[in-house]
């Protein structure tokens, strides 16, 4: 699924660092930003996690990896080789995202 691709990325920026790359004031607006496709990647995570997220986000479905090629991306192989408890993501801000989300219906 081409457009599950794309979704992957924009659930993994988010998981990474609690903060949603389209998300607006209303549906309109992120309906607009995901469109024009601007977006801006944290810096709070890694090189290779940034490239894995940018070659999902691509707009073009042609250009955009495909399934295979995002599971074989190196981001995904360096995690094998992490050793447990050594690497751990702050879940403050994904925390404040769910709580502000929460907030907005």
């Amino acid at each position: 699924c081409v457009g599950c691709v794309w979704l992957v990325g924009v659930i993994t920026h988010l998981l990474l660092t609690g903060v949603s790359l389209f998300r607006c004031v209303n549906d309109a607006d992120t309906l607009d930003k995901v469109k024009s496709g601007s977006y801006t990647l944290s810096t709070k995570i890694s090189d290779l996690a940034r490239d894995f997220i940018s070659k999902l986000l691509i707009f073009n479905s042609n250009d955009r990896l495909d399934v295979i090629s995002a599971l074989q991306h190196p981001w995904l192989q360096f995690g094998e080789d992490i050793p447990a408890g050594t690497n751990q993501i702050n879940t403050d801000s994904l925390r404040n995202y769910y709580n502000n989300l929460k907030y907005d219906f």
